[in-house]
C-alpha cells in the first residue's frame, strides 16, 4: 500500500476527534440532533485548524443512515461512500482554480437536480474568498434560497474578503488557532498509534513550531519521524527545523545570570556554526526571556505557555535567577538588536555585540579605569525646573539674625500705633521702562547661563512657552564670550530642530538680553563625547557607558 500522509492517516472520523475547536463542535452536534441544520456554513480561520475537515463530517453526518448523538456510524452506506470519495452528491470544488462565472453556473445548474443516492446535495466550496466579484454575484440567489435537499459549506481563511452579501446568507462559525498543548496531545496519540518512541520535550518542540496549525505539527512531526528513526528527540527537532535547542538557551540565560560573557558568546558560536540564523537565534532568545517573564509572575505558567508541567518547571526555577525589572530590561535590549540587525550586512556580530553589552550590564567598572574628566560640571541635560518662592510674611519681614549666644530678652517697650491712612486711588498702570542700553558694564553669558531660570521665566513672560519648554530639554554652554551653544541629546532632534528656527532664536537673544544685556550669537548641536572633551564639560551622565560604547541600538531603560 502506498504510504500516506499522517494529516490524512489520522484526519478525524467523528467530530469528538477533532481537536481544539469544542464550541463549534457542540453546536453543530446539536442541531443535527433536533435537525435544524442551516442551508449555508461560512467556516472561517488560519489554516489547519479542521475547517475542510469539519465540511466533510457534517456532510457526512447530515447523510447518515444510523446517526448517533450527532456523530457519523462511518458504517452505512452513505458514510462509506463519503469516506471512498465515491458519493457523487456532495461535491468539493477548489475556489482558488474555479474562480469564474461559469463555474458558479454551472453549480446553479446541477443543483435544480435531486440528490442520485444521498439524502442532501452538498457543495463544499474551498477557499472561497478567491472567486471573483462576478461569481459571488451569480451564487447569491442560489446561496439564499437553495433547495430544500441542498447544502452549502463554504470555507476561507481570508473572511474580510468575502462579501458582506454572502456573509449575511450563512451561519458563520470562527475556528479559533489550536493551543499547543492540544497539539501536543493529539501528537502524542498519534507517536503511540505509531509505536515511535519519543521524549517529551520533542513533542514541545514540535507543537510551537506548528503555531497554531494541527496540520502543519502531523507534517513536522513526520519530517522529524523520518530523520530519527529510534528516538524523536528534542535536539532531532531542532536540526531538522533549524531552531534552536532548548539546552543552549538555558545555557545562555544561566551565563547571562552571572554575567559570563564568555559562555554566552561560546553558545552563540556553536548555535550559528551549525547553521542557525542569527536572526533566528535572537527570536528564540527573546521568546526564551518571554517564558522567563511570565514563570516569575505567574505561579502555574504552563496554560499561559502552553507546554508541559515539567517544561514550565524548569522555566520557574530559571526565573530565580533574575529579578524582574533585569528580565524586561534584557528583552527590550534583544528588541532593539533584532530591529538593527535587519538594517546590517552582519547580524552576526550585532548579536555578538549585544549579548556581551547585556552581560556586561550593572558591573561596576574598576576606579583604576574610570575616566578622569577636568572640571567636573554638573550634570547635563538637567530639566529646569521652577522655583517657587514662598510668599514672605509681613510681619517677618526683614528677618532678625539668629544670634549663636541670644542675650536675655529685654522687656517690651510700647510702641505707639499712629492712625493709618486713609486709602488712595491706585496708580494708573505705566508702561514697562524700555530695555538697557548696551554699554560697557553689560553682563556675560556665564552670568546668563547662571541665571537661566530668569531667562526661561523671561520668555514666559513674553508669552513663549514653547521656547521655554525646549529650553529644559538642553544645556547651555559658552563657546566664547558671545556664542552659546545649545546642546541638545540626539533624541531630542525636535527640539533641536525648533530651536534652529530664527524667530526662536530671537526671541531667546531678547530673553536673554533682557536678564542680562546681552543678545549672543545662538547654535544648536548635538552632543557627543569628543566635543564635550573639547568644550571642558561632562558628557550626559544619565547615558549608560553601553550606549555610549555600543551606539544607539541598545538603550537599556529604567
Amino acid at each position: 500500500m502506498d504510504h500516506q500522509a499522517l494529516y490524512r492517516k489520522f484526519r478525524p472520523e467523528t467530530f469528538s476527534d477533532l481537536y481544539g475547536q469544542e464550541a463549534i463542535v457542540t453546536a453543530l452536534k446539536n442541531q443535527l440532533i433536533h435537525n435544524k441544520c442551516a442551508h449555508a456554513y461560512l467556516f472561517c480561520g488560519t489554516r489547519g485548524t479542521g475547517k475542510t475537515t469539519t465540511a466533510r463530517l457534517l456532510a457526512r453526518a447530515v447523510n447518515c443512515e444510523n446517526l448517533t448523538d450527532g456523530e457519523p456510524c462511518n458504517a452505512c452506506e452513505a458514510c462509506r461512500s463519503m469516506k471512498e470519495n465515491t458519493a457523487i452528491d456532495v461535491v468539493e470544488i477548489d475556489a482558488a482554480s474555479n474562480t469564474s462565472v461559469d463555474n458558479v453556473r454551472q453549480i446553479r445548474e446541477e443543483i435544480t437536480y435531486p440528490p442520485m443516492s444521498l439524502r442532501k446535495k452538498v457543495y463544499i466550496i474551498d477557499e472561497v474568498h478567491m472567486l471573483s466579484g462576478g461569481a459571488f454575484n451569480a451564487l447569491l440567489k442560489t446561496l439564499e434560497e437553495p433547495p430544500e435537499y441542498a447544502m452549502f459549506i463554504l470555507a476561507t481563511t481570508e473572511y474580510h474578503k468575502v462579501p458582506q452579501t454572502i456573509l449575511s446568507r450563512c451561519q458563520r462559525f470562527d475556528f479559533k488557532r489550536i493551543s499547543g498543548k492540544t497539539i501536543g496531545d493529539r501528537l502524542e496519540y498519534v507517536l503511540k498509534e505509531s509505536g515511535a518512541e519519543y521524549e517529551q520535550d520533542a513533542i514541545s518542540a514540535v507543537a510551537y513550531a506548528a503555531d497554531g496549525s494541527m496540520r502543519d505539527g502531523l507534517s513536522i512531526l513526520e519530517k522529524c519521524l523520518s530523520f530519527s528513526t529510534e528516538k524523536l528527540t528534542a535536539q532531532a527537532v531542532a536540526k531538522v527545523l533549524g531552531t534552536v535547542d532548548d539546552t543552549d538557551l538555558f545555557k545562555m540565560s544561566s551565563a547571562i545570570a552571572t554575567k559570563d560573557a564568555a559562555t554566552v558568546i561560546s553558545v552563540c558560536e556553536s548555535t550559528i556554526t551549525e547553521g542557525r540564523d542569527p536572526l533566528l537565534l535572537t527570536v528564540y532568545l527573546m521568546e526564551h526571556f518571554r517564558c522567563l517573564m511570565v514563570a516569575s509572575l505567574v505561579q502555574d505558567p504552563k496554560e499561559i505557555l502552553q507546554m508541559n508541567e515539567e517544561r514550565a518547571s524548569a522555566f520557574s526555577a530559571e526565573s530565580k535567577k533574575f529579578a524582574l525589572p533585569q528580565i524586561i530590561t534584557i528583552l527590550k535590549s534583544l528588541t532593539n538588536i533584532y530591529k538593527s540587525q535587519k538594517e546590517t550586512p552582519n547580524p552576526k556580530m550585532l548579536l555578538e555585540i549585544g549579548l556581551a553589552a547585556i552581560c556586561a550590564h550593572g558591573q561596576k567598572v574598576p576606579q583604576s579605569q574610570m575616566p578622569v574628566m577636568p572640571n567636573p560640571q554638573p550634570p547635563m541635560f538637567t530639566p529646569i525646573m521652577r522655583v517657587e518662592e514662598k510668599p514672605k510674611q509681613v510681619s517677618d519681614f526683614p528677618p532678625v539674625p539668629v544670634e549663636e549666644n541670644p542675650t536675655p530678652a529685654e522687656p517690651d517697650i510700647p510702641i505707639p500705633v499712629s492712625e493709618p491712612e486713609p486709602l488712595t486711588e491706585p496708580a494708573p498702570y505705566e508702561e514697562p521702562p524700555a530695555r538697557p542700553v548696551m554699554d560697557e558694564n553689560h553682563g556675560t553669558l556665564q552670568e546668563a547661563i547662571q541665571n537661566w531660570n530668569r531667562v526661561a521665566d523671561q520668555l514666559l513672560y513674553a508669552k513663549k512657552g514653547a521656547i521655554s519648554a525646549h529650553l529644559g530639554l538642553c544645556r547651555p554652554v559658552a563657546e566664547n564670550d558671545n556664542t552659546l551653544l545649545l546642546i541638545f541629546r540626539p533624541e531630542n532632534k525636535i527640539n533641536h530642530d525648533m530651536m534652529e528656527r530664527k524667530n526662536n532664536k530671537e526671541a531667546l537673544q531678547d530673553a536673554i538680553w533682557e536678564v542680562v544685556g546681552l543678545r549672543p550669537n545662538i547654535h544648536c548641536c548635538y552632543t557627543n563625547e569628543n566635543a564635550a572633551l573639547a568644550q571642558q564639560v561632562t558628557p550626559a551622565q544619565g547615558i549608560s557607558d553601553l550606549e555610549k560604547e555600543f551606539g544607539d541600538f541598545i538603550k537599556f531603560e529604567d
